[in-house]
């Protein structure tokens, strides 16, 4: 935390010069002036009180960082509901940076032992996508609660949150919403998949893993797009 000032009548320039670039801030050369003196006292202190308030306020920014990561991790810790027939694991780690992001996730039981799965990733890093990504999870709900036919189509669940952000988010057409929807039978053994702007989903059957591409359009990016399932 100590701001250096070299004064010195040395004259060697190599090794003043390891100095500087070292731990030195300034340098002055013998006959020193009070007033010069003066200048660079002042300038170290206002350099060290730039530091501290930089720290200060990075340590005020990295607390509000982490309420938000730890509001966001509460948000989507409700436990998934169990099955006799599939097992899952979920894990929720955002940015180490930022402490919070734009992932996502839900697992819904459609009945009996049907369910549907969301998984996507706002656009973006920290507190903006993550606020995003918990105004999607309070939308899917709010859309599953009022069109419960949603649940087994995951195309027109694409397209339904497709239009609805698209209008909450015009004013940031930077941000978009890639995801996965599945639709997952496993008493009929079928999957019905709905992907938008994501890698291809991955099918392991019989321990044989393929890719599963699906293209439609990222929602968020154009209203009223059509959206198609495989």
């Amino acid at each position: 935390d100590i701001q250096t000032i070299l004064l010195t009548a040395y004259t060697d320039i190599d090794s003043i010069q390891r100095a500087v670039s070292a731990t030195i801030l300034s340098l002055m050369f013998k006959p020193w002036k009070r007033g010069e003196l003066v200048t660079e006292i002042d300038r170290a202190l206002r350099l060290r009180k730039g530091a501290r308030d930089n720290a200060l306020l990075k340590a005020r920014i990295d607390g509000m960082l982490a309420s938000a990561g730890e509001f966001q991790r509460s948000l989507f810790s409700r436990e998934p509901p169990r099955s006799k027939r599939l097992s899952w694991s979920v894990s929720f780690n955002p940015l180490e940076t930022y402490h919070c992001g734009g992932d996502f996730y839900e697992i819904t039981r459609v009945d009996a032992d049907r369910y549907l799965f969301v998984v996507g990733d706002v656009t973006g890093h920290g507190p903006k996508s993550a606020a995003i990504a918990c105004m999607l999870k309070v939308a899917l709900h709010a859309s599953l609660e009022r069109a419960p036919y949603l649940r087994v189509a995951p195309d027109r669940l694409l397209a339904e949150l497709n239009d609805l952000f698209c209008d909450i988010l015009e004013p940031t057409p930077e941000i978009l919403l890639p995801m996965h929807v599945a639709f997952v039978d496993p008493v009929a053994k079928t999957v019905a998949l709905a992907s938008a702007g994501m890698p291809p989903a991955i099918l392991a059957r019989k321990g044989i893993p393929r890719l599963v591409p699906c293209a439609n359009p990222v929602p968020g990016a154009f209203k009223s797009s059509e959206y198609a399932k495989v």
